[in-house]
């Protein structure tokens, strides 16, 4: 993705880069697309690291990112600006590639406590939708299939 960027300034066509139509025509969209741009862009060997010890190479990388995006409940899709951002020679350590590309090895297991309505909203309501918890007031919620709690449960 660095590339592309660097192409566009070296063909005077940095405004093209910028473009919404630009980022999203060529971002990296799903898993065999995020594989394929990993294998492209980092470095054979990574320097050890304290978190991340059984990361060494480009493979142990890879494959702790597959095995995250399986475990974690969300689609990839990233344009090259974030892409180019991310510093692909010390990924183990950068705040963007931890917001968007997932570790397996990160990801930690839902608290013992957790309940899918922890503020124990149902008991409150009369319908589907509608909180009355106060005599004068009343929260309708909007109502998204599947978007109620991100976890493994």
């Amino acid at each position: 993705m660095a590339r592309l960027q660097l192409e566009c300034k070296k063909n005077n066509m940095s405004n093209v880069y910028l473009l919404t139509m630009y980022q999203t025509a060529k971002n990296v969209q799903g898993k065999q697309k995020l594989y394929q741009f990993l294998n492209e862009v980092l470095p054979e060997n990574f320097k050890p690291d304290e978190r991340h010890q059984h990361l060494r190479n480009r493979d142990d990388f890879i494959q702790d990112v597959m095995e995250g995006i399986d475990a974690a409940p969300m689609s990839i899709r990233l344009t090259p600006h974030i892409l180019s951002c991310i510093d692909w020679q010390n990924p183990l350590n950068d705040p963007l590639r931890r917001q968007f590309i997932p570790l397996k090895s990160n990801l930690q297991a839902d608290h013992p406590m957790l309940e899918m309505d922890s503020l124990h909203e149902t008991q409150d309501s009369p319908v589907e939708g509608l909180v009355h918890r106060y005599e004068d007031k009343c929260l309708f919620l909007g109502m998204l299939k599947n978007c109620y709690m991100i976890g493994d449960s």
